[in-house]
């Protein structure tokens, strides 16, 4: 039976060959773009879930609007987390980090000192 339900789906793809490859293309579209969301998805609710306490940890982000757009920024300044964790009982612990691209100098010998730029550093 199934044998039959093949050739005859077959021969319908071999007779009606464009329709058949729209149809094929539109798929195989559909089937890609609900993979990439379905990744993107679970990228997104992994974050911080290799921590044990990975349901206390919050990122803190501000918005603001300059001329009409809405701009998100999670870079503070020093003292925001000091203040946060001395106005807020919730908040158990404080932690500011930012990447930095600055260069980085390493003293080999008395007369030479290496500098490299990491583009991955992150600064506490």
């Amino acid at each position: 039976m199934l044998k039959n339900h093949l050739k005859i789906a077959f021969r319908s793809f071999w007779k009606n060959k464009l329709n058949s490859f729209i149809n094929l293309v539109g798929l195989s579209f559909g089937l890609a773009a609900c993979t990439l969301i379905a990744m993107y998805v679970s990228h997104e609710k992994s974050y911080d879930r290799f921590h044990e306490d990975s349901d206390r940890i919050l990122n803190l982000k501000s918005y603001f609007e300059m001329n009409g757009n809405r701009i998100g920024m999670s870079r503070f300044s020093a003292i925001v987390a000091s203040e946060l964790k001395d106005k807020s009982p919730h908040i158990e612990d404080a932690f500011r980090y930012f990447t930095s691209q600055d260069p980085i100098s390493i003293k080999t010998s008395k007369a030479s000192t290496e500098i490299f730029y990491n583009k991955n550093l992150l600064d506490a």
